[in-house]
């Protein structure tokens, strides 16, 4: 019978053990709890706990591969941080270790505290002491079980560069790039609920599909980075995050220099020539400098209260990339406000550290170009101004600011309040930028503004940060070599002769100059012809067309407006050849004209028999052998002018001599003579 007893005692304990869930530190080692739930509380319940305790208690979990969560929903000890009377040690171990071992201590009134264990066990260990003076009422916690994060593995399908003609590109590719995330995964038995993209041009987007696409902005190299989160939220209530990071190149080519090419329009008169030059210039590219402008912040009147706008350069840096001395950033905002000794305008890096760009200096001195006199909410002009940390001008120098001028262009069409006004250029900061070093470049950078004095208010109507290229070591560049430098031409006008191109090497060709440290080595090419004359009037296009190594074609038209022509007809052989004395029957050297302008022929009159005229592509020409004797003037006169031009030339043929016997004579060279009797 008192077996049974006994065992119907072992059974309640266990149930009580097993079903309560309360779990009560009471003085003394109270042993290893396997539990995923339950209440934790210390021995003095719903009362105070007791002088001199000195108590250890553990928890680990009942699910492998778990870890122990305590929430503490209520805490109080005698003592507070830094001057622990009563207090929780804690250890993430499955036993209490030795005085001044513990990962953490808890003491003084806390609001709601979480731990979670970093034990690969999943345990957390607790060692209460306390003195024998003052005593709280101690902690009620929760305690659970949590999943540790299997990470999900971010990838995608396609992580080739990718390599995009420009819009001023004959064969522009689409800045519209899809991505598929879909080859990501998520181990452990969950799955993957967000997709987090990194777009390199300072934005980014969540989306809870694997594919999505985004449009980048231009010219430029854009590394885009995807992050994964799976559906395990005991951690992070976001679900777990990939802690790799798949990243894709996008690279929006720069087009070619053209910088010393013929590329303006010729005017110029009929028969006159031109020289085409061509030259194409490789430009680098690189992930740096980049700008990143924010949205519009208004600034009511209020006293003492702080307005904020941020900039996100998340991924647009290398993974780690600090600032330095050599890259503090130049701030720009554009600013409107009816008194800057209300303000203070502070830059907070992503990692915390503030530097005060402006503090108070001006008193009653406006931002801005015109600024609005009420309180009302509505924007005047900004001014534009730029802040740096040393190289401008500081805010309390002489001449920096001036009388209140018009608004200008700007859309506001009030009243300016009389007064001065902070001139529009580049200030020093109120503090220097020393504070950053250090601070993370990649994340979100903050402009604060203050308004510490009633009565006033003002807008900020947009706002940037720039780097210099200092800040973005090892950086992505590229510098397309240029191929082939053509020049082409259709319809009418004189044809483009043979071309030779030269090329030779360039290095660290701009816009972006090569990122530091390294060496860009690009090219140049150069083609210069002689396109001419042009012989009627009207407008010719001659095209220059640089292709680069990634097959992209940029074309530059040139035009040469030539103007009405004038008549125009000149002899082009040598002088005295259109007088010329032949024998019959004996060919003239030939005779040849030039004409153009208006002319669209010529014609000929008085040539002796057996010469005819010819002409074709602005050449006239005389030829042939005279048959009859004489003296011949003759004429050439235009066709198509008003009035038409002529010139004359005289052609004399001198006829056959007959030689009697015994008679000495001359003759023509290849003429036959007359048979001669010779007496003996």
């Amino acid at each position: 019978m008192g077996k049974k007893y006994f065992l119907l005692l072992i059974f309640l304990a266990s149930s009580f053990i097993s079903f309560s869930q309360t779990y009560t530190m009471n003085n003394g080692a109270n042993g290893t709890i396997s539990t995923c739930s339950g209440t934790f509380v210390d021995q003095g319940g719903a009362a105070n706990y007791a002088n001199s305790q000195n108590s250890t208690i553990t928890f680990c979990p009942s699910t492998p591969g778990d870890k122990i969560r305590i929430v503490f929903n209520t805490f109080a000890t005698e003592g507070a941080a830094g001057t622990c009377t009563d207090y929780l040690d804690v250890w993430y171990a499955n036993a209490v270790g030795a005085l001044g071992t513990n990962n953490d201590r808890l003491c003084g009134a806390l609001g709601t505290t979480t731990l979670v264990s970093t034990s690969p066990d999943g345990c957390i260990s607790f060692q209460f002491i306390s003195n024998n003076s003052v005593r709280d009422s101690g902690w009620s916690a929760t305690v659970s079980c949590v999943t540790p994060c299997t990470n999900p593995i971010a990838a995608l399908t396609d992580t080739t560069t990718l390599n995009i003609c420009s819009s001023s590109a004959t064969n522009p590719g689409s800045l519209a790039v899809s991505f598929n995330g879909s080859a990501s995964t998520a181990p452990g038995g969950f799955s993957i609920t967000s997709y987090e993209w990194t777009w390199g041009d300072g934005t980014n987007s969540t989306t809870a599909a694997a594919t999505t696409s985004h449009t980048f902005p231009g010219p430029g190299i854009y590394s885009v980075s995807l992050s994964v989160r799976n559906n395990n939220t005991d951690i992070d209530p976001l679900g777990c995050q990939s802690t790799n990071a798949s990243t894709r190149l996008i690279r929006v080519l720069p087009p070619p220099d053209f910088t010393g090419s013929t590329l303006s329009t010729f005017n110029i008169n009929c028969g006159n020539s031109i020289n085409l030059n061509g030259l194409a210039t490789s430009e680098t590219m690189s992930t740096g400098p980049l700008s990143v402008s924010g949205s519009p912040v208004s600034l009511p009147d209020g006293s003492g209260v702080s307005y904020t706008t941020t900039l996100d350069f998340t991924g647009v840096f290398p993974v780690g990339a600090t600032v330095t001395p050599g890259c503090y950033p130049t701030v720009t905002f554009d600013l409107e406000h009816t008194y800057s000794g209300d303000l203070d305008i502070i830059l907070i890096s992503p990692t915390g550290q503030s530097v005060i760009l402006y503090d108070q200096h001006g008193g009653g001195i406006d931002f801005g170009l015109c600024t609005n006199p009420a309180d009302d909410g509505v924007a005047g002009c900004p001014a534009t101004y730029t802040v740096v940390s040393t190289g401008g001008v500081a805010w309390t120098a002489a001449g920096v600011t001036t009388t209140a001028p018009a608004n200008g262009t700007c859309s506001y069409t009030g009243v300016c309040e009389a007064g001065t006004n902070y001139i529009s250029q580049t200030y020093n900061s109120s503090n220097p930028f020393t504070p950053f070093n250090g601070a993370d470049l990649n994340g979100v950078w903050t402009l604060q503004i203050t308004d510490n004095i009633g009565f006033d208010d003002g807008t900020i109507t947009g706002w940037s940060l720039a780097f210099p290229g200092s800040c973005y070591a090892n950086a992505e560049f590229v510098t397309p070599d240029v191929s082939t430098l053509t020049w082409s031409h259709s319809g009418a006008g004189p044809v483009i002769p043979a071309q030779t191109t030269t090329s030779t090497s360039v290095t660290d060709p701009g816009p972006d100059g090569c990122p530091s440290p390294g060496t860009c080595i690009g090219n140049q090419l150069t083609n210069n012809v002689a396109v001419g004359p042009f012989p009627t009037p009207g407008s010719y296009v001659y095209s220059l067309t640089a292709v680069d190594e990634y097959g992209c074609n940029y074309v530059r038209n040139v035009t040469v407006n030539v103007a009405a022509c004038a008549c125009n007809l000149n002899l082009t052989s040598a002088v005295g050849t259109n007088n010329q004395t032949v024998c019959r029957n004996s060919a003239i050297s030939s005779i040849t004209y030039g004409y153009g302008g208006s002319a669209t022929g010529v014609t000929f009159s008085g040539l002796p028999a057996g010469v005819t005229g010819t002409w074709a592509a602005n050449v006239a020409t005389i030829s042939g052998t005279p048959t009859a004797s004489g003296t011949f003037n003759y004429t050439i006169t235009t066709v198509g002018c008003t009035p038409n031009l002529s010139l004359n030339g005289t052609i004399t043929v001198t006829p056959l001599n007959t030689i009697a016997a015994g008679i000495n004579r001359t003759t023509c060279i290849n003429t036959a003579i007359t048979s001669i009797t010779l007496a003996t």
